[in-house]
């Protein structure tokens, strides 16, 4: 069994690529940032690529972004051994990291491994639910229509991202939202449920790997709850969606049932848990 590390962005895409590609949703994040990273949206020499290997097989592939979370990729054939082995090298190697964000059982081995060699409580901070879509169900549809957002409500998506980071580990400034909101307003990323002329609810195109693309930023403000706007909304854009990918992914926080219970309705279906734990 081999650590490497890797400094080269198209070496480290070439080995780990195709074996994440197995599990393409549960490694999402990951394979989305390295699209990033060769697209030079993020400058390779500050992330931090590596990857346990045996017999030339990629057990496990880790990259970190400046300043964020390590994230586990995992393939199918990681095993108990491969992670314990991973973490003895990082403390060997004085390696540190914020946290860690991966798939279940895979991160539930890390940490406890994490725990015994760099002796301290990894605390969990989510609890996710990874779900996929390939075919929406048939739903009564709420009164409106989606759109693409405008430059015009900029404040007003704005303000509902800072509301909707109250609720996730990520936690951001206005002038950090106002950012996202003008980048994304202007990629075309954004829509809105919109009735009489009202934006009501949002959502947001975010990660995109090879076959798939993340649902994100699902939101509708309190007074405008309770009408199904949201779930037209993710309805209608993921079947938008659906013309250009292969499947739609979507992450959820597992504590919030009743947006998860909408996500099945329209047709996503749980393929696995995922975790965050600050280290």
């Amino acid at each position: 069994m081999k650590f490497a590390i890797y400094t080269s962005i198209e070496k480290f895409t070439g080995l780990v690529e195709q074996p994440l590609l197995h599990r393409e949703a549960e490694n999402n994040l990951l394979l989305s940032l390295l699209l990033k990273i060769k697209n030079g949206a993020i400058p390779s020499e500050t992330c931090f690529m590596s990857a346990v290997i045996d017999n030339d097989k990629v057990l496990l592939a880790f990259l970190q972004t400046p300043s964020y979370n390590l994230i586990i990729g995992t393939t199918n054939d990681i095993s108990e051994e491969s992670i314990h082995f991973a973490v003895e090298k990082f403390y060997k190697l004085g390696l540190r990291f914020p946290g860690v964000i991966g798939s279940k059982p895979s991160i539930g081995l890390f940490v406890s491994k994490w725990q015994t060699v760099f002796r301290n409580t990894p605390k969990q901070v989510m609890d996710q639910g990874i779900y996929v879509l390939k075919k929406t169900n048939q739903i009564v549809q709420s009164t409106g229509s989606m759109r693409l957002a405008n430059v015009s409500e900029i404040h007003l998506i704005c303000g509902w991202m800072k509301d909707f980071t109250r609720v996730t580990p990520e936690r951001l400034t206005y002038e950090q939202c106002l950012e996202r909101a003008l980048t994304h307003i202007a990629a075309g990323q954004i829509y809105v449920w919109d009735v009489y002329g009202e934006p009501v609810s949002m959502v947001m195109k975010t990660r995109q790997s090879q076959n798939g693309a993340v649902v994100s930023w699902v939101y509708t403000p309190m007074g405008k709850r309770g009408h199904g706007f949201a779930t037209s909304l993710v309805h209608q854009f993921s079947n938008m969606l659906l013309k250009e990918y292969k499947f739609c992914c979507l992450y959820t926080d597992l504590n919030f049932p009743t947006s998860n219970k909408i996500y099945k309705e329209i047709g996503y279906k749980l393929v696995c848990e995922s975790a965050i734990y600050n280290l």
